[in-house]
């Protein structure tokens, strides 16, 4: 099998597992977590609501590379979003613990 295509197949398994990875994680992010952290929870949203503008825009003007910015920030707002999610799990844990 051919080393781009195997790569090529990476990158689309990536994509596709942090679009339905990002969407469950940031909701359940805005439902579970508050006050600061419910901010941090919400900076990778306005990053991904932007790239969407920019997708829809490029999508209407027949843009063939309407989908880029989708590929590269939803993989990194699931992992930043993974990564609060731990922090977040490990402060309540310690809080609980403490009590």
């Amino acid at each position: 099998m051919d080393i781009q295509l195997v790569l090529g197949l990476m990158i689309m398994l990536i994509f596709a597992f942090s679009i339905k990875g990002y969407i469950n994680r940031q909701l359940s992010a805005i439902k579970e977590m508050q006050g600061l952290w419910l901010i941090l929870a919400c900076v990778p949203l306005i990053a991904v609501a932007g790239a969407v503008v920019v997708s829809i825009i490029g999508l209407i003007q027949g843009s063939n590379l309407w989908p880029i910015f989708l590929i590269f920030i939803l993989p990194v707002a699931y992992v930043y979003l993974l990564i609060l999610w731990a922090v977040y799990r490990t402060v309540q844990r310690s809080k609980a613990a403490s009590s």
